[in-house]
Formats: C-alpha cells, sequence, structure tokens
C-alpha cells in the first residue's frame, strides 16, 4: 500500500511537470516572453538588470511557485497593477541620528517582495551608499513596511519585487564625498596614528598628499610626533566622531574629520585628531593633522 502510493505521488508530481513545460510551450507559440513567466523553480531573470538584481529575482522566485515579476519589467508594464498603498517616509525620516553626526550621505537602493498579503518578507541592498547605517535604515525601513493592495498580473495576484532608491543629503552644509566610505573614514585615523605610534615621520610623509608633500618634510613631522609625545604620550585609536569642518582651498574642498584617541598623559586623559583629507582617487589623500586637547565643535550634529 505504502509502494502504491509513493508511486501515486511520483506520477502526479511527473505530470505536474509536464503541465508546466507544456504551458511554457504553449506561451512561446503564443508570442509571451518567458523572462514575464519565469516558472519556478527554473527562474529566468528579465534582461536589462544589475547582476545582483538578477540573482535576488532567481533566489526569490525558488521561494514559491507564485509568478514573481520585477515592477520595473517594462515587457509586464502594461499587464501589471503594482503594490499600493504602503506608509511612504521621506529620507529625513529615517535618516540615522549616528549618520547625520558623522556627515555620511549617499544613495541606497533596496530590492523587496511585496507578497500576496502585502507584506515584505525579503529584501536586500543591491546598491549601497558606502555607509553601513544608510543601507540598514532604507532596509529596514522597507522589511517592516506593509502595502494595502498586493501586485497583480493579467488580474491574478502575483509576487512583485520593489527596487526603491533613497537619496540621503544632508541640509546646512555638504557631507563627506561618496568616496569616503566607512573603511576609508576609520582608516584615515590610522594612517596617522600608525606611524605616530612607531615615530614614523617618513611613513607618514610617503601617505601624504602630493600637494601636501610640497609644504612640509619628514623632519617638521618628525618635529611634531616630539611635541604631541611630550603633551599627550602614547595614543590610541577609539573612535570617528565626525566631520569638524570644510574649508575651500584653491577651489578643492578640504574636509577635516576628527577623531577621538586615548592619550597616555593622565592630565590629558583624551585628544581629538584632526585629520584633513581631499576627495581622490584611488582613496582620498591627507593633506594635514593635528591633536588638540580640548573637544571641538562639529560641523553637523
Amino acid at each position: 500500500m505504502i509502494v502504491q502510493t509513493s508511486r501515486r505521488k511520483a506520477d502526479e508530481h511527473s505530470a505536474a511537470i509536464a503541465v508546466r513545460w507544456a504551458a511554457m510551450c504553449l506561451l512561446l507559440l503564443l508570442g509571451y516572453s518567458l523572462d514575464s513567466f519565469a516558472d519556478c523553480p527554473s527562474p529566468i531573470a528579465p534582461p536589462g538588470f544589475a547582476d545582483n538584481v538578477r540573482q535576488f529575482y532567481e533566489d526569490m522566485c525558488r521561494e514559491s511557485d507564485i509568478p514573481l515579476v520585477l515592477a520595473s519589467d517594462p515587457s509586464v508594464k502594461s499587464r501589471l497593477q503594482v503594490p499600493s498603498g504602503a506608509h511612504r517616509l521621506t529620507e529625513d525620516d529615517i535618516y540615522p541620528d549616528s549618520a547625520r553626526r558623522s556627515s555620511f550621505e549617499g544613495s541606497v537602493v533596496v530590492a523587496f517582495v511585496v507578497e500576496l498579503d502585502g507584506t515584505v518578507q525579503h529584501s536586500k541592498v543591491v546598491q549601497s551608499s558606502g555607509h553601513r547605517s544608510l543601507d540598514d535604515a532604507e532596509w529596514m525601513y522597507w522589511k517592516q513596511n506593509k502595502f494595502d493592495s498586493p501586485g497583480q498580473l493579467d488580474g491574478q495576484p502575483a509576487r512583485v519585487i520593489v527596487l526603491e532608491r533613497m537619496n540621503f543629503k544632508l541640509k546646512g552644509g555638504a557631507g563627506l564625498p561618496a568616496s569616503f566610505s566607512d573603511w576609508i573614514v576609520e582608516n584615515l585615523g590610522r594612517r596617522i596614528l600608525q606611524p605616530y605610534t612607531r615615530s614614523d615621520a617618513d611613513a607618514l610623509f610617503q601617505d601624504l598628499d602630493q600637494t601636501a608633500k610640497s609644504t612640509t618634510s619628514p623632519s617638521d613631522i618628525q618635529k611634531r610626533f616630539a611635541t604631541y609625545a611630550k603633551q599627550f604620550g602614547a595614543m590610541s585609536y577609539m573612535d570617528y566622531q565626525g566631520l569638524a569642518g570644510v574649508k575651500n582651498l584653491g577651489g578643492v574642498p578640504h574636509y577635516e574629520l576628527a577623531y577621538l584617541v586615548r592619550a597616555k598623559v593622565p592630565k590629558a586623559g583624551a585628544a581629538t585628531l584632526i585629520v584633513t583629507a581631499v576627495d581622490g582617487t584611488p582613496r582620498p589623500g591627507i593633506t594635514g593633522f593635528d591633536f588638540r586637547e580640548s573637544a571641538i565643535r562639529l560641523y553637523f550634529k
């Protein structure tokens, strides 16, 4: 009896596969594109999209046999009713306070699937701003959202992948350029502290922007190291605090980034490292640095 039941299930599965292939062949004969009728679990992602978007489409298609389409796929535009009725907020509404303090700006693109009940169960950042705090803010916003009217394809319920972009832009002044990613910002402070700790003025000089090299020398840097050593002693990296200011020199913005560092000298306790940098390729260039005793006012609050 068990054998007969297993055979019956196997026959039913084979028949279902045969029906699917027959339907696909019929759609091709009728002139429809299989890109829009991707039959899971053998999806064919629509052309014209970035590789990570296509990969997300294919991964999500394997989640269900329900039709899955991209809202921005032009081949289904006239046949698709896009999800609607979600509660929309602006970039200002979800701008993380930490990103504001750090003067982080950027554009984030999130792909997410609107399910048949209007909920968002799956989402992915497909274009990063370079700052995790901004990426996470938009990703979490859409993940927690709900659409009153889910999508329909040819009048039938369908799962829909939506691509949404948010441009996080600070008000009241320019933020850091896109090249100042989380890793770059974190590394700028260390590019000063590591040579200082080793008392290696030559290494820091070689790391300076070409313009800065014309106005200083390794011996100048070594003298400054000695002065700071008397004032603060050994110092260790603690945390990036934010943008202390922006100076326009010769038409080129110079960004002053503030870092909190721990100083060994008991009186000092802590110091503020100011790293001045300019936008550049392949990474921002250092044009100057300074250690200060007191906390400074940051450019953005």
